[in-house]
């Protein structure tokens, strides 16, 4: 199974976590690592060393595909936060 199968799979499994990047990397822990209540740091180290930046492009990639596209509104408010955050720091 490819890094995009796994992200369908999360997607189809759990859909809420389309909408939660916390919530999708834990499923995506539980389901390929096998992580239960807790994390080790030698888990994690391993996960983020070997995965995390190849899956998290994908999930981007995936979000787009017609079957996982997030409603509208929500996807108009993804960027809401860095907005926020932008407007409240920038050089006056």
């Amino acid at each position: 199974m490819n890094t995009k199968e796994k992200i369908r799979f999360i997607f189809r499994k759990y859909p809420e976590t389309k909408f939660s990047r916390g919530l999708f990397f834990w499923r995506y822990l539980e389901e390929f690592y096998k992580i239960k209540f807790y994390l080790t740091k030698k888990e994690f180290v391993q996960f983020f060393e070997k995965e995390f930046w190849n899956v998290e492009r994908a999930v981007r990639d995936v979000l787009k595909e017609e079957e996982f596209k997030l409603p509208p509104e929500l996807d108009k408010r993804r960027y809401e936060k860095a907005n926020q955050f932008r407007l409240e720091y920038q050089k006056t």
